[in-house]
């Protein structure tokens, strides 16, 4: 889940009004009043879509007009990811999205290459850890071509032996070069850790191990369990008439929908009091670190206290982290946070790698800043800060219709609704310091934090010590 979504924000005056008091008067103290980021330019009134509708098989539809340019783009959101794979198949969706511009019962995986390149197109398939997006693009003169293209590859693919074996000699390759990456070894390593006994525990494009026991069968079965128009949400942006868009809707009205499997509760790793794991390889002369911090869903309430609280601890560059640990004492040349929360859970991140003579000591200022940040909480002059920054970085998250698009299904996808993006600027404004140090107190849990640590063998001992 670890890209995050930046809301649309309206203009915001402030007025200043000066007022004098006697000496003698007695002034009873105000409430803490909220502090004001400074106003964005906003685009919110112009960014409702043009049309927002349900088609009779299910499928959730938004369209954008823009007719700024002369392109398009087709964006569908199924909402099937990794956390849906079994235990022991882990991967089938990942090989199952892989497969649909791999073949379908018109095109080859060739001619479905070189229809893109003739229409100056450009295909995209995004299988992810909850949802899975598949998007095309192009010029509006060639849109009939495009659709029909985009049409093929995600009703009728096909699943050919011949491709399946080949995606899953390429998901081995990939693994043994992950393997040689200590930084992406540290991430699957922390994945392992935190996510133990559910699909995320694993690499999404699965292990040597899941990839044999993933039949074309189980491929179909996923796809037409998965793959279906009321389980998808679709946006149609770009210059598109009135007679393409209703092609387009026409196109998508003949998708059949499947009923679905009754919701089930996602895997959860047991509940252990296990703090650190380690893992050690030869030869590395510096230490991955990870640290996580099990924190709420996406559409909980207290979603924007943490994207400031994140701004503000590890996730900003001038950050506490990276102020410290970086800056003030030279013991990495990066160290961050981030937020990755989904639809039942979510965790904060650190990330860092450091010499490996200084990983004892990483490890203690990362824990030192945490608890720092538990107990005295932020400042009003870090939360002010924050708020601008927040606040600065959304124009760049939404400067494309294309973007704008993707937000809005998204917001839906995680139950939360395009009434985040027009009151951003304003449920920004409206914290104030109490706000977001009950929200640290809330929801930073020590107890439950969780380190995961990539080392030289020659850190073994000092390391098993402190576990």
């Amino acid at each position: 889940m670890n890209s995050y979504l930046i809301g649309i924000s309206f203009l915001l005056s402030t007025a200043l009004i000066s007022c004098q008091t006697s000496k003698k008067e007695v002034i009873t103290p105000a409430a803490p009043a909220p502090i004001l980021a400074k106003p964005t330019s906003s685009t919110a009134l112009k960014l409702k879509p043009t049309k927002e509708l349900q088609l009779e098989n299910g499928l959730k539809v938004y369209i954008f007009r823009d007719l700024s340019l002369p392109r398009f783009s087709v964006n569908l959101l199924v909402k099937v990811g990794q956390k849906d794979d079994s235990l022991d198949k882990v991967g089938v969706n990942y090989l199952t999205a892989s497969l649909l511009e791999q073949g379908t019962s018109q095109y080859s995986a060739t001619q479905i290459a070189d229809k893109i390149a003739t229409l100056g197109s450009d295909l995209s398939i995004a299988p992810g850890e909850e949802y899975t997006i598949v998007s095309i693009d192009g010029l509006s003169m060639s849109v009939d071509a495009i659709v029909d293209l985009f049409g093929e590859v995600v009703f009728k693919p096909t699943f050919q032996n011949e491709e399946i074996a080949k995606l899953k000699k390429e998901f081995g390759a990939q693994l043994k070069k992950v393997y040689d990456e200590p930084s992406q070894m540290a991430d699957l390593g922390l994945n392992a850790f935190i996510h133990k006994g559910t699909p995320l525990a694993f690499p999404p494009i699965g292990t040597e191990a899941s990839l044999k026991k993933i039949s074309k069968s189980d491929i179909i079965k996923n796809y037409l369990t998965n793959y279906r128009p009321n389980n998808s949400i679709l946006s149609i942006v770009g210059n598109v008439s009135d007679d393409v868009e209703k092609k387009i809707l026409e196109r998508f009205k003949a998708w059949p929908s499947r009923p679905l499997k009754p919701a089930v509760a996602t895997l959860k790793s047991p509940a252990d009091n296990k703090k650190i794991e380690l893992q050690f390889k030869k030869g590395i002369v510096q230490s991955e670190i990870r640290v996580a911090l099990p924190m709420i869903p996406r559409k909980h309430p207290d979603y924007l206290k943490l994207r400031l609280i994140n701004e503000i601890f590890g996730g900003g560059f001038v950050s506490r982290l990276n102020s410290k640990i970086r800056d003030q004492l030279g013991l990495t040349y990066g160290i961050s946070s981030s937020l990755d929360l989904g639809l039942d859970s979510g965790y904060m991140f650190v990330s860092t790698f450091t010499k490996n003579e200084t990983t004892l000591q990483v490890l203690e200022q990362i824990n030192s800043e945490i608890s720092k940040l538990v107990n005295e909480g932020i400042t009003p002059k870090e939360l002010s800060s924050a708020k601008n920054m927040v606040l600065a970085q959304f124009p760049r998250a939404l400067e494309t219709v294309d973007r704008i698009a993707f937000n809005f299904m998204y917001l839906d996808f995680y139950g939360v609704g395009p009434a985040y993006l027009y009151d951003f600027q304003r449920s920004v404004d409206k914290l104030i310091l109490e706000d977001i140090n009950q929200g640290i107190k809330t929801h930073f849990n020590l107890d439950k934090l969780k380190i995961f640590v990539l080392a030289n063998p020659s850190l073994e001992k000092s390391l098993t010590a402190i576990r």
